[in-house]
């Protein structure tokens, strides 16, 4: 049996163990040693040794489940294969004439140069990192049921009179690309 020895420290008023002996129940007991869940009582992890160890260990046990099969070239098997692949005579294979039907489309797509495509670098709605301004535009130049509504342009600050023209004049030709500017 292990010895108690703060039982046989006499206690004083100052005592380094408070609460010993208040309970007889605790005299029957062993003591209970904690370690770490890592194996070592000293809390050090597992060292590199180990680690390194068990890798190579690992590593082993996955060779041990690979299987090596080793490939002859038999004279057999090439007398045999010139007849899964005969040669084709390419002349006789005739080039096909259709097309996807976007082909088509981009074909039959007539495409109206905008002159102002100069001036999109200045709009607005495409660059979010820049300051901007936005202004609406009342356009004369369309019918009546649309002169109402303005063309709302948002360009970068920076930009000249000029600039703003421009892209107004590019908007309203993407927008309207029948109306004669």
């Amino acid at each position: 049996m292990i010895e108690n020895i703060p039982q046989k420290i006499p206690r004083s008023k100052y005592s380094v163990y408070p609460g010993l002996g208040d309970s007889d129940a605790d005299e029957d007991k062993e003591p209970v040693i904690k370690t770490n869940a890592s194996g070592g009582g000293n809390g050090r992890d597992r060292s590199d040794t180990a680690a390194l160890f068990q890798k190579v260990v690992d590593s082993r046990d996955k060779a041990a489940n690979v299987r090596h099969i080793r490939w002859r070239n038999t004279p057999q098997i090439t007398r045999n294969a010139s007849h899964l692949f005969p040669k084709k005579n390419s002349s006789s294979v005739e080039p096909t004439t259709m097309q996807s039907l976007l082909t088509d489309q981009l074909q039959n797509l007539t495409v109206s140069m905008n002159p102002y495509k100069a001036y999109a670098k200045y709009d607005g709605n495409a660059q979010h990192s820049t300051f901007s301004r936005k202004y609406s535009v009342y356009l004369h130049m369309l019918p009546e049921s649309e002169r109402r509504f303005p063309l709302d342009i948002v360009i970068v600050l920076g930009a000249r009179v000029l600039d703003l023209i421009g892209l107004t004049l590019y908007r309203c030709f993407t927008k309207y690309p029948d109306i004669k500017l």
